[in-house]
Order: structure tokens, then C-alpha cells, then sequence
């Protein structure tokens, strides 16, 4: 264990977007993650499975996933599963909750949460790279002028890639 508290994790989702299953497998990624599910109270309110208080932002978990519509879904119409992401989305914003929106079909959209949490708390999850990764990024190691953290040297060099 590092010596910090285990990261909370609250994932969101309409739906059938793929929320119980990721929770399910961030809470097998490490033991430095606790998840739990998150839903709307019948009175509209963001609250955590199993517990009947709504969240504010001083009662929130650590990080908010929110799962992203990007799923197939056969049986369920695309505009009632929006529907239902805008009141989650609203619903958050309301209580004065970030969250982060996760993509992605099956292992994929666990790591994108995965790359969340190592953003947010690097302690609770590192990212794993293979060795023809790991060499271009060693040739990168040199401080960030702005801030002389590498991790965060890292995250600049990975969002400017994708971009």
C-alpha cells in the first residue's frame, strides 16, 4: 500500500452504458480503489448505491466517471438513453460535481478509466506501458520548464499525441 487512503470512485451512467460492468472491474484493478455506483435519488439528487444521502461537493468521492453513450444498445432508443445522460449530467452539475466522461467498447473503456485515475492520483493506479512504449517515453524523461514534474511532462506528451 502506498500510505494514502484508498481512492473513491462514484461511477455514473445512464442506462445499459456499460456502468455495473466497469464498476465491477475497477474494483478488481486495485486495492487502492473503492468504487461504487452512483445513480439518481427519485428526487433527482446524485447519490451512491446504498446510501439514501444525496453528495454536494464536500461529501463527494474522489473521482465521478460518467459512462459515455457510445455503447450499442439494441432494444433501448437512443433518445430516452440521452435523456437519461443529460439528467445525470445536470443532476451533477447541480450538486456542484466534476466528473470525467469515459469512452470506449469492452477492456477499452476500463483503461480510459484507468488513465483517469492515474491522472488524478498516480499513487492509486500507474499506467502500464510495453517496451517499444517505455523506450520512446525514456528519451522524454527531461523535466517540464513549467513545472519540473515528469508526470505531468507525461500527461502533456500523451493528450498532444492523440491530438
Amino acid at each position: 500500500m502506498s500510505g494514502h487512503a484508498p481512492l473513491r470512485i462514484a461511477v455514473f451512467g445512464a442506462a445499459r452504458t456499460g456502468r455495473t460492468r466497469l464498476t465491477a472491474e475497477l474494483t478488481g484493478a486495485s486495492s487502492n480503489l473503492e468504487v461504487s455506483e452512483g445513480d439518481l435519488s427519485p428526487e433527482g439528487s446524485p447519490h451512491l448505491a446504498g446510501s439514501p444521502s444525496a453528495m454536494t461537493a464536500t461529501t463527494a468521492p474522489d473521482l465521478i466517471l460518467l459512462t459515455g453513450l457510445d455503447l450499442a444498445v439494441p432494444g433501448v432508443a437512443p433518445t430516452a438513453q440521452a435523456a437519461e445522460d443529460a439528467r445525470l449530467r445536470l443532476a451533477l452539475q447541480a450538486a456542484g460535481l466534476g466528473w470525467r466522461v469515459v469512452y470506449g467498447q469492452g477492456t477499452q473503456r476500463t483503461q480510459h478509466a484507468l488513465q483517469a485515475v492515474a491522472e488524478v492520483a498516480p499513487w492509486a493506479w500507474t499506467t502500464q506501458v510495453n517496451e517499444a512504449e517505455a523506450g520512446r517515453w525514456h528519451r522524454l524523461q527531461a523535466s517540464c520548464e513549467k513545472c519540473g514534474d515528469s508526470g505531468c511532462e507525461h500527461r502533456l506528451f500523451t493528450r498532444l499525441a492523440r491530438e
